[in-house]
């Protein structure tokens, strides 16, 4: 018997790409594997419409948008006291392989200091574009990326499970016993970074992450109109980052680069784009007022 695994999918207000991501889980060949849901308090019926069409698994209600780190350490906090052995954080907007998983829970069993693991991430429908393949958090900017983005999958086919950096919260198998050691994501952050510091987290504790390159899924990229939101919680996060999870001359490195690159970026949004000058003003006020959470990010869209 393969060893459990609970998989967690966040959803807010996109129930047909939820219904489409549980549908491909169905599918896999892993025989020991549970679904939850949760609805991170949508506003538009997602709870009942995927409900409708999967009656079959699990669907829990936040009740109010809890950002991706409290909306899937709601969820953690669920699936944990259902003692599996490892679980899945995976976006709504995914289609998964029915083998992807079979690897990364084969490198986690072969190595008892790694405790995340994450596979190559392709864009759908352009199946052979890579939009993660292993990552790296470089210090003196705070910030990661992802190895062959944007290559083509033929690039990646010969690699072999590595350590690394940084694994995106796309897609995240995590050994559970090592959460509640460690910690689940940090709701600080609400969304964006929280990735990058709970994997810098683990680092920090003396674990490995792992790219299996075997793992494979894909993912939607939708095109948002809306980007408010997410130059409020990266100016905000990203600087929350720095002082959290960077030391000594890395940490001074880190917010000259923010600092520069940044007063370079206002300049040019004040007069081009002054709404996203706004919300970038507001995300470095909140930081410096420690005004972390939901802070003011989901109001510039009110």
């Amino acid at each position: 018997m393969n060893p459990r695994v609970i998989t967690l999918i966040l959803n807010y207000n996109g129930a047909q790409d939820t219904i489409e991501c549980v549908q491909s889980l169905k599918e896999t060949s892993y025989n020991n594997v549970d679904i939850i849901v949760i609805d991170n308090g949508s506003t538009d019926d997602s709870e009942n419409i995927i409900r409708s069409a999967h009656q079959d698994i699990t669907i829990v209600q936040t009740g109010s948008n809890l950002g991706f780190c409290g909306g899937n350490n709601f969820g953690i906090n669920i699936a944990i006291k259902r003692n599996p052995k490892y679980i899945l954080l995976l976006n709504n907007d995914t289609i998964v392989e029915p083998n992807f998983l079979e690897p990364m829970v084969s490198a986690l069993e072969c190595d008892e200091k790694a405790t995340v693991a994450g596979g190559t991430i392709c864009y759908y429908p352009e199946k052979e574009k890579v939009w993660y393949a292993g990552g790296k958090f470089v210090f003196w900017r705070a910030s990661s990326f992802s190895y062959y983005s944007g290559k083509n999958i033929k690039r990646v086919n010969k690699l072999r499970t590595q350590k690394v950096s940084f694994i995106t919260g796309c897609m995240m198998l995590i050994r559970a016993q090592v959460l509640r050691a460690v910690g689940f994501l940090d709701e600080k952050y609400f969304m964006y970074f929280e990735d990058a510091e709970f994997s810098l987290r683990m680092i920090h504790a003396g674990f490995h992450l792992l790219y299996v390159p075997q793992s494979r899924i894909y993912h939607k990229i939708h095109n948002r109109n809306d980007q408010l939101l997410p130059m409020y919680y990266t100016v905000r996060n990203r600087l929350l980052l720095i002082n959290t999870a960077t030391y000594g001359v890395s940490r001074m490195i880190a917010k000259s680069y923010f600092f520069f690159t940044f007063t370079l970026k206002m300049m040019y949004l004040k007069t081009r784009k002054p709404k996203l000058y706004i919300a970038a003003r507001y995300g470095l006020e909140d930081y410096r007022k420690k005004i972390f959470y939901e802070g003011r990010g989901l109001s510039l869209n009110k």
